[in-house]
């Protein structure tokens, strides 16, 4: 019948890299291609939460970097940002948010100058 629990089912998973043993794996509720305010509002109208996964953590971090130094005003978080935004557009995950990590740094030693 619709809707009724039949028990657990078998997931099957092919990693497309080597993963360490007690590696964490994730699944999306939402496509990760969407921009982070799309995710956002598609998470909390569906699910009733907000996402707290490194990608979205990093991307928020990094909106609020925009929101205390606007583009432009300092070259070398501007080539910070897109340069973890290319990573990120191209499928280098773990470059991407080491990239935005560093321009999060970066940002926070200019706010205390």
């Amino acid at each position: 019948k619709g809707g009724e629990w039949t028990g657990w089912g078998r997931v099957s998973l092919l990693a497309l890299r080597d993963l360490a043993p007690e590696s964490e794996l994730t699944i999306s509720y939402v496509d990760t291609s969407l921009p982070l305010a799309a995710r956002t509002a598609a998470l909390r109208a569906m699910h009733g939460f907000v996402c707290r996964c490194e990608k979205c953590e990093v991307q928020r971090g990094v909106a609020r970097v925009r929101k205390m130094h606007p583009a432009g005003s300092d070259e070398r978080l501007e080539a910070l940002r897109a340069f973890g935004l290319r990573a990120l557009e191209e499928g280098l995950y773990e470059d991407a948010v080491a990239i935005h990590r560093r321009l999060l740094r970066e940002a926070a030693l200019c706010s205390q100058s």
